[in-house]
């Protein structure tokens, strides 16, 4: 770990598209492949002790992205590579958006919310992110018991992470996000190995030169200098 802090890995993504199992999966390869101490910030709604998704209004949205701020602020110092499972670009546009429409908040409002938790908080706290694209999914596949499970429900919060994906490459050009697809035709599993397979090259590519090496890559993390 560097003095600048952990380098700031966002996974994000609509439902079902395999983010909390890339994570793990990041982070072992961080952790036994490079020597890098990762920790995952896990999916933060999973914490809330209020009503999510469908249910969730934008109190409960609120609390998601300030807990959120608050665990990357408490663990930052503490590790080379810290791994969140969504960040406030996607609970923003996605999940803070729907409940602030379904409340029939102002629109000004929301597109001032949206620039200073969904644009300006992942501009500052993430250093590069992976955005899963949706493929197809019934609702059988996706019941576990927490999950809503309707395609739709998943289709429509694809569409505002899409929309808040646009309006960040417009806002910023840091950090780059590199949005990752299985080609179509492929089912679920081979789906979420083909997206896993390319977030392990951008990894390898991209995060891993950015540490010294030595016998192994060393936690030495340096941001590099901010574009003029």
């Amino acid at each position: 770990m560097g003095e600048s802090g952990a380098f700031i890995l966002g996974v994000m993504g609509t439902e079902y598209v395999g983010k909390t199992e890339l994570c793990h999966i990041v982070q072992e390869q961080l952790t036994t492949k490079y020597g890098l101490s990762a920790y995952i910030v896990d999916e933060i709604v999973k914490a809330s002790p209020h009503k999510a998704q469908k249910q969730s209004t934008t109190r409960a949205q609120q609390w998601i992205l300030e807990k959120q701020q608050e665990m990357i602020e408490a663990n930052k110092p503490l590790f080379d590579v810290l791994i969140c499972d969504r960040i406030f670009l996607d609970n923003c546009f996605g999940y803070w958006q729907y409940a602030a429409l379904k409340e029939n908040i102002p629109q000004p409002v929301i597109e001032s919310h949206l620039n200073t938790w969904g644009l300006t908080k992942t501009a500052h706290y993430v250093n590069l992110i992976l955005n899963l694209q949706m493929f197809p999914a019934t609702n059988k596949q996706m019941i576990d018991g927490y999950r809503e499970a309707d395609p739709i429900w998943r289709e429509e919060c694809d569409t505002r992470i899409r929309g808040g994906v646009e309006a960040f490459l417009e806002y910023s050009k840091t950090p780059k996000i590199f949005s990752l697809k299985s080609p179509i035709g492929k089912n679920g599993n081979d789906a979420a190995k083909e997206v896993q397979r390319q977030a392990l090259e951008i990894i390898k590519k991209e995060v891993i030169p950015l540490f010294a090496f030595g016998e192994k890559y060393s936690p030495t993390f340096r941001l590099p200098p901010a574009e003029q």
